[in-house]
């Protein structure tokens, strides 16, 4: 039995994570699919790569070997499609990307459809982290590009980028709050300070700009942190909270009847820049620059 790449991808990505369900969702493959996909592994092997004696994951003795080898495999073969593709009319190759909730979600993939419209043969690896975890990823050169909607105090000149979509901020509440009730969602900043605030967690972008952009954040009743917009959602719409989110995915939400956008008076509207992002001196392949350079257009 032959060892296929990308079992070995999800074997790496798996030792990184230390989650299969986390893996599985990032990969959209199932739980029982990607256990099968170690199974394989274990069986061309002989041997078990993950300790499934302990509650914690963790590499066997064999695993750590595997991994060690994985990594330089994979590189070796990813250096090995760059060289060709560059040699190459056709565009062939993988672009890894990593980004934040916005533009990985909603932004980047409508470009993707379209540059893989003219070039099949192009792989797409999106990782959907918080900003500074896309910066960090980027910074190791783990990924080929970024997309963010903050630099999160990060010395912007090592970077190369460019924004590629503008969007606002929102206040948002139940459509049964008290607030929509009794003020039809017209309100001042003074009447929301009474209800608990859910904020994204620190190394969110969304946090990041509102914090320096919103001079009375720190006035807000935090009361709880959430790690993405539709944990938010679900929170929001089934209490007495407030929270503020993209805009994007508010509408989406207000369409479906769980949110209100609530329209401040007294506070001047968030707008931000959500930017595609490179490591400058980091050598792109062949397939990478085109699409930096169709994003650009």
């Amino acid at each position: 039995m032959s060892v296929k790449i990308d079992l070995l991808r999800h074997f790496i990505l798996l030792a990184e994570e230390k989650s299969f369900s986390r893996v599985a969702e990032k990969i959209k493959i199932t739980q029982s699919a990607l256990s099968q996909q170690i199974t394989q592994l274990e069986i061309h092997f002989n041997c078990k790569v993950i300790d499934r004696s302990t509650r914690s994951f963790k590499l066997t003795k064999q695993g750590e070997i595997l991994l060690k080898h994985a990594k330089e495999i994979v590189s070796s073969f990813d250096e090995t499609t760059r060289e060709i593709s560059n040699l190459s009319k056709e565009l062939v190759g993988t672009i890894k990307i990593s980004a934040s909730t916005i533009p990985g979600n909603h932004i980047l993939p409508k470009f993707i459809a379209a540059f893989k419209n003219k070039n099949e043969n192009v792989i797409f690896n999106i990782q959907i982290k918080n900003s500074r975890e896309s910066l960090a990823d980027l910074k190791n050169e783990l990924v080929d590009f970024a997309s963010v909607g903050s630099f999160m105090k990060e010395d912007t000149t090592i970077f190369d980028y460019f924004p590629i979509y503008s969007e606002r901020l929102v206040f948002i509440c139940s459509p049964e709050h008290e607030l929509v009730k009794t003020k039809k969602g017209n309100v001042e900043f003074k009447d929301m300070r009474k209800f608990p605030f859910i904020a994204r967690e620190k190394g969110s972008g969304t946090r990041e700009f509102a914090e320096n952009n919103f001079s009375r954040y720190s006035e807000l009743n935090n009361t709880l942190e959430m790690n993405s917009n539709e944990s938010i959602i679900s929170a929001v719409s089934n209490s007495s909270d407030i929270s503020i989110i993209s805009e994007m995915s508010a509408k989406k939400a207000v369409n479906a009847n769980l949110l209100k956008i609530l329209k401040v008076s007294d506070i001047t509207p968030l707008e931000r820049e959500l930017y595609f992002v490179r490591k400058k001196g980091l050598e792109l392949n062949k397939v990478a620059n085109e699409f930096w350079s169709f994003l650009r257009k």
